[in-house]
């Protein structure tokens, strides 16, 4: 661990008796880094064991494909042994967050002390050369979480369809319950689930990584925040625009999604509901603008070939009525959100998701003030 209460006690002394030369600064930030060092350098070699050990119950049940009538038991051994890693995975989690925090409160304490500017120098420097703080546990527990369900079928896969992993579906039926969670507890909350629900991954044709749990979304709304007030009124229709892409946007990775939710939607019934369509990245402009129409947009689906009727029709529809509503409302890009999601979900069920949020950041659009706010 830091070794947070002699660093505490080194500034407090040097603090009461007023005196903090240069050379006071430079051995104390020499004793940040020695225990950052260390620290990364421990948890670094912490996930590689971890890492060990989930290769191994992978080689494991690889074996066992290789042989049909495998024992339910012998599955059962490889869950049991599942769930011991995940239990040390969440204690190394708890043990980076508590030296992350730790790290963080005693620069801030020099800082406030001293009058100094380690902070900068910390995230710049320090955490460039030890990022204790992109240290991530998401991509062991998407592998346990695999091997876990292999296990709870005994080796038999599970089915999975085009809804289950991403598709085209344009309307998906609402009711949520939502819950705080103190980021202590997050890793272990992750794990309780796994062991009921898989990890829903959404990009099913590449290997999984850290990056790919990130989510961002644009907030669309005009100046009066009539969107913000309506949805916090409950009001009949009110609504709730934006665009969403998942993990880093680039050339292998561009579809963007336009996404409405309404409560209480006249055109089902009342029902509160969720709808959306896809773009790519290029074409997401001229459709907030009306270069690109809805009707542009459904001649393309047509022109495609690879949608029935039916589908083109409800593309159309959500598309018509997101444009619809931007220029009648005189709707703009007012607030970004960005956070890592980890989701759960049976393939091929959507009765039941639950996504859990972490590292939230809320960011103004530029053009709200002139400069980007966190």
């Amino acid at each position: 661990y830091i070794h947070y209460n002699k660093l505490k006690s080194h500034l407090k002394t040097q603090h009461t008796n007023g005196v903090w030369s240069p050379q006071d600064d430079k051995n104390f930030v020499n004793q940040i880094e020695m225990e950052l060092k260390k620290v990364y350098t421990f948890v670094q070699v912490r996930q590689k064991a971890l890492i060990s050990r989930i290769d191994y119950c992978e080689s494991v049940l690889r074996d066992y494909k290789e042989i049909p009538k495998t024992r339910a038991t012998a599955y059962d051994s490889v869950a049991d042994s599942l769930a011991e890693i995940l239990i040390d995975v969440d204690d190394l989690a708890k043990f980076h967050g508590l030296n992350l925090a730790g790290f963080e409160k005693i620069v801030k304490k020099h800082d406030k002390w001293t009058g100094g500017d380690l902070k900068s120098y910390y995230f710049g420097r320090l955490l460039d050369l030890y990022p204790l703080d992109k240290q991530r546990f998401d991509v062991m527990i998407v592998r346990i979480s695999d091997m876990h369900d292999l296990c709870r079928l005994y080796g038999n896969p599970r089915s999975t369809n085009a809804y289950s992993q991403g598709g085209d579906q344009t309307a998906f039926e609402r009711a949520t319950n939502k819950y705080w969670i103190h980021p202590d507890h997050i890793t272990e909350v992750k794990a309780i689930i796994l062991l009921h629900l898989p990890v829903h991954v959404f990009n099913q044709k590449k290997q999984y990584e850290s990056k790919d749990a990130a989510v961002s979304s644009v907030y669309y709304d005009n100046e009066n925040f009539d969107l913000y007030q309506g949805r916090l009124e409950r009001a009949k229709g009110a609504e709730a625009i934006r665009i969403r892409w998942y993990g880093q946007s680039d050339e292998l990775n561009d579809d963007v999604y336009i996404e409405r939710k309404t409560h209480h939607a006249a055109w089902l019934n009342d029902k509160s509901v969720k709808d959306r369509f896809r773009l790519k990245e290029s074409q997401v402009n001229d459709f907030i603008s009306g270069a690109y129409s809805a009707d542009n947009f459904k001649r393309d689906l047509e022109k495609k070939g690879k949608m029935d009727q039916i589908s083109i029709a409800d593309n159309y529809f959500v598309a018509k009525g997101i444009q619809d509503s931007i220029k009648r409302k005189n709707l703009k890009p007012m607030c970004r959100v960005f956070y890592n999601r980890t989701a759960f979900q049976l393939p091929g069920d959507q009765r039941l998701r639950i996504s859990l949020d972490s590292n939230l950041t809320f960011i103004k659009e530029d053009h709200m003030d002139g400069k980007q706010r966190r």
